[in-house]
Order: structure tokens, then sequence, then C-alpha cells
């Protein structure tokens, strides 16, 4: 054997012990948006989740969370956001969404519902239709749901009856609010979130729809008096991933992200409820009357209200399949179907 074939031999074994270092993957930054970073879906589900995310991906893919305020959005952009990439994750709240996308507020339909778990029953039922058959419209793909809280109406006035109603202006921010506020004698006025305490500490409405998470973020009995249950059902969405952002992950990272949003769908239902609860007890520890439930004799018009203006309201702006999905999906969860 030659001593120039010995020597190439020689290198060749080597080779073989010597291991070439894996060139590590370039960490791919998420962006998430969220409604509030006071809110514990933000300080809590979405945390744990960038957390995750990361761990389980072996830093393969990182999370920025971020808040509608602090990008100085309202909501109602976040279907055009997804469809454009712009965004990786978002959380659509369907009642910022209800004017564009209208048949997405089956689902929530004020005073259809009687209180936060009645309408996680209506989500639960809804969420396999809506993957199915409306992912199109709501700018990605859904992956699960979310509830802040229970809606109230905060309010500088106090209503004994619901003729009280009549004639004030209540905060909204969705399509079927505003049917019923206006049904029930009020004056809807649609005023993002950004806007409820400098609009509440000026006189410029005499209430606003919101949560307990929201209210006591804000600080809310510095401007109103009450917290008042009219059957507003609860405030929540639907966890929604960019088609790019989602196609973009590797198999592995697919079924990461696939087990993670199974998570935070459960977790941000249970957040919403200690939200609600936590957020009523800080309204009332500051001199709030806080009305849980609306009065039973209440409860017999707004029912009327919902199923003979809300209802058909919704039915017309959504579309010829809205009276359908209605009879089949929710008709057996609120106890009324539609003619």
């Amino acid at each position: 054997m030659s001593p120039i074939f010995r020597r190439m031999m020689f290198a060749m074994a080597l080779a073989a012990f010597i291991v070439i270092p894996a060139v590590a993957a370039t960490p791919v930054t998420w962006k998430v948006v969220t409604d509030l970073r006071t809110s514990r879906q933000f300080t809590e589900k979405w945390k744990f989740f960038a957390e995750e995310m990361k761990k389980r991906t072996n830093g393969e893919v990182v999370v920025e969370v971020f808040s509608l305020p602090e990008l100085n959005l309202n909501g109602q952009e976040l279907v055009r956001m997804l469809n454009s990439n712009l965004l990786d994750v978002a959380e659509v709240i369907t009642g910022y969404v209800s004017g564009e996308v209208p048949i997405l507020e089956g689902v929530q339909l004020v005073g259809t519902f009687r209180d936060y778990e009645h309408n996680h029953e209506g989500y639960k039922a809804f969420m396999p239709i809506v993957q199915d058959k409306y992912s199109k419209i709501i700018g990605g793909i859904p992956v699960g749901t979310f509830a802040f809280a229970t809606m109230q109406i905060w309010s500088r006035f106090p209503m004994n009856t619901l003729a009280d109603l009549k004639g004030k202006k209540i905060r909204v921010f969705s399509v079927s609010q505003a049917d019923y506020i206006n049904a029930l004698g009020g004056e809807a006025v649609f005023i993002p979130l950004s806007d409820i305490y400098v609009s509440l500490e000026r006189g410029l409405v005499d209430g606003c729809i919101t949560g307990p998470a929201a209210g006591a973020g804000m600080k809310l009995w510095e401007v109103t008096k009450h917290v008042i249950d009219l059957r507003l059902g609860a405030g929540a969405g639907f966890i929604v991933i960019s088609r790019k952002s989602y196609a973009a992950l590797s198999e592995k990272n697919k079924a990461v992200f696939d087990q993670l949003a199974k998570e935070i769908d459960k977790i941000g239902w249970s957040i919403g409820k200690k939200d609600n609860d936590e957020g009523l007890e800080q309204a009332a520890a500051h001199g709030m009357t806080v009305l849980h439930s609306a009065k039973p004799e209440w409860q017999e018009r707004l029912q009327e209200v919902a199923r003979t203006v809300v209802v058909p309201s919704w039915i017309k702006r959504a579309g010829p399949d809205a009276k359908d999905l209605f009879n089949k999906v929710f008709a057996p969860i609120v106890g009324f179907d539609v003619k």
C-alpha cells in the first residue's frame, strides 16, 4: 500500500469520527394580538402560550404578545390583518367583527344566552361549524375559543326598572347589542375600548357595555356607580392563526401548536370566569352597586326582545344560511327557534 493511499485511508477513518454540528434553525417570531394587558388572558394565558411554544419547539418559534390599544387597533381590523398576513395569531372578538362578519354573531346574540356557562355551550356547538364552513371569512384557521367575562352595563345611573334605560346613551361594541339597547329604549353608541373612560368621565355616554376584567382594569368605579346585568352574554371570540403562519411550521411544530391551542382554549374560559368574579368583587369593594343577574321581572321582556328583534335582525344581516344555522345549532341551547 502506497504512503499516499495510507494517508487517504487514515483521513477517511478520522473523518468518520468527526461530528459536524447541526446548523440551528433561525427562530421565527410570531406576533399575537389580544384585547387588554390588564386581563388574565394576557398575563396568564398568552404568557403560558409564549413560554410553552418556545420550549416545545426548542426555540424555533418565539412569540410576542401585544394588546389592541398599544397597536392603536380597535379589533375590527383583525380579520383583514390576518388575511393580509400582518399578524400570526389573534383573538377575534365576535362582537368587534359583527359588522364585517355577521354570521359569527349568531353565537353571541344578546338576550339569548342567560349567563357565561350557557354562552360557552353555544361556542362549543358552533366551533366545528366555523372550522368547517366559515374559516375563509374569519381571517385564517380558527383553532379555539375564549371569553373575557360576562358583559354588563357599567352605568352612571341606577336601574330599578327597564324603563330607566329610556333615552340613555350606552356604549356598545356589536350590532346585536345596538339592536337590543335601542329596542329597550336606550341609544346605542359605538365607542372603542380605549375611549370608554373619558367618554363616561365627560358624560358623553351614560353607561357602557363591557366586562368586569376590563371595567376593573380601567377603574370604571371612578366614573360609574352601578354594574347591571341584562342578559348580555359573554364577551368572547375565536383564536385564529394566519394560514401562511401555520403552513410555514414544520410538521413537528404544527403538532405542538395544535396541542397548545387545545390547552389555551380551556385556560381561556377558566380564566374568564375568574376575571368575571374578581372584577365584580372589586367593583363592589369600591362602592358600586352590582346586580349580578337581571331581575326576575325583567326576564320575559329581555327574552322577548332577543326573540323578536335581535335574532330576526341578525338573520337579515347574516344572509340565507342564518335561519337554518340558528335553528339547528343554537335553538336547542337557547330554547326557541325561528319560524
